[in-house]
């Protein structure tokens, strides 16, 4: 419901950076510091997929 970080939890303030996404349908937010780093690694995720193709 977005009423705190999908990762670390922390309620204030209130998360506004869409992580992804539920089956349901729902979007899970996170704050700003764990939305850097959810970046991050699927930035890197990307990068070690090129480098294998």
């Amino acid at each position: 419901m977005g009423d705190a970080c999908a990762i670390c939890h922390v309620k204030w303030p209130r998360p506004r950076t869409p992580l992804g996404g539920l089956p349901e349908g729902h979007e899970v937010y996170g704050c700003d510091e764990c939305a850097g780093i959810v970046e991050a690694h699927a930035a890197r995720s990307r990068e070690q997929e090129l480098v294998l193709h």
